[in-house]
């Protein structure tokens, strides 16, 4: 009886050093993850030119539907195995 309770007072030590250990680690790596973070927010600081260049920038024009149906209309034509991957 008494190396039972040995045994179970063991495991429960061991249980407690690892619930010790885990919870010291996730701190570290939490600590080590915000530092990261404010190196990159240092590093890359925002620059206000750079939303009037992204606004300026002209659209891309859009394809006409049109030459899209030719395209897979000549494809069925001429009978490609591609027709089905170009829809």
């Amino acid at each position: 009886m008494v190396a039972l309770f040995f045994i179970l007072a063991c495991i429960a030590a061991l249980a407690a050093v690892f619930t010790v250990v885990i919870r010291q680690m996730a701190k570290a790596h939490r600590r080590h993850y915000l530092e990261e973070v404010a190196i990159d927010d240092l590093a890359c600081p925002s620059q206000p030119g750079m939303e009037r260049k992204v606004a300026s920038k002209p659209r891309p024009r859009m394809r006409s539907a049109g030459s899209h149906r030719r395209r897979i209309a000549r494809a069925l034509a001429g009978r490609l195995h591609s027709a089905l991957i170009m829809r």
